[in-house]
């Protein structure tokens, strides 16, 4: 990273170019642009719509309140984000625009022989704070009862200590399996051969892993929050996850007991809705911004 800075700053000095767009949230480079116009692309509000997990002096949240009034242009990655973005800042709509991520446009073809031999739900990365992994797993404990070959499989890290404990208290414990996932083809298996991936995060930017299921040809369950209608349109079995309520146990049997035809016809819409998502249009998009603002 030191190097990549290095570098970066030289190619400021040198300052040919027109447009300046930095990856991350950091001030380094504002003492070298001189007139030159910025680019900020915010993924999503998350520090700052859960205080409670991040302090207030965490970098990102710094970093974000002197850049965002500083940029020229501020790219967004779903209009979650960017309503956010303008209630937290007060930042005029006409500044920001929303470029959606693209999707992954190499095939993918199932490997042969990696079907477990039980049935699961897939859970996909972080499992903290507003992630909503324990209310999932405690709407699950009804559902491993009813399914005796039914197991819920996460990647990401290792289970903590206070999971498995959470798990054994139910007598559960063998029912979750965790995976560590080292390839793009690993992942997709994971997705292909799942009953559904289920996403109950209470707020993401824009949600990465919808795209993963919809290319693996995966069922999608989503919690109706933050940009996932937004995202997946139609092309999702929703859940309501609150804290007084939930309806993921009865949205579960809905997906179970799909015959062919109906899950065909789901999976029909997420490949449709997939379309929607490529970088080269992204691309596209990106540079009519650098254009605006040039």
């Amino acid at each position: 990273p030191n190097l990549n800075r290095f570098e970066m700053e030289r190619l400021l000095r040198i300052g040919d170019f027109d447009v300046f767009h930095p990856t991350f949230f950091d001030d380094y480079f504002l003492r070298l642009l001189g007139e030159k116009p910025f680019v900020l692309t915010v993924h999503d509000m998350i520090p700052e719509l859960f205080p409670k997990y991040y302090p207030p002096n965490e970098h990102q949240i710094l970093m974000k309140k002197k850049l965002i009034p500083l940029a020229t242009h501020i790219v967004a990655v779903s209009n979650q984000t960017k309503k956010d973005i303008m209630n937290i800042f007060q930042v005029p709509e006409e500044k920001i625009t929303v470029v959606y991520h693209g999707a992954d446009t190499k095939p993918y073809y199932p490997s042969v022989g990696t079907k477990f031999e039980f049935d699961y739900l897939l859970y996909i990365g972080e499992r903290h704070m507003y992630k909503n992994f324990i209310p999932f797993c405690r709407d699950c404990m009804p559902i491993l009862h009813r399914h005796k070959d039914l197991k819920i499989v996460c990647t990401g890290k290792a289970f903590s200590q206070e999971e498995l404990f959470f798990f054994d208290a139910f007598g559960m414990k063998e029912r979750f399996i965790h995976l560590f996932v080292e390839t793009r083809q690993e992942l997709l298996d994971l997705y292909h051969h799942a009953i559904a991936f289920v996403y109950p995060s209470s707020y993401e930017g824009f949600g990465i892993p919808i795209i993963e299921a919809y290319t693996a040809d995966c069922p999608v369950m989503l919690n109706r929050a933050s940009c996932f209608p937004e995202i997946a349109g139609e092309a999702a079995v929703y859940f309501e996850m609150r804290k007084d309520c939930s309806d993921f146990e009865e949205k579960f049997e809905t997906i179970y007991h799909m015959n062919s035809t109906e899950r065909e016809q789901l999976l029909v819409g997420q490949r449709e809705r997939l379309k929607l998502y490529s970088w080269e249009r992204s691309a596209m998009e990106l540079t009519q911004v650098y254009k605006k603002i040039c």
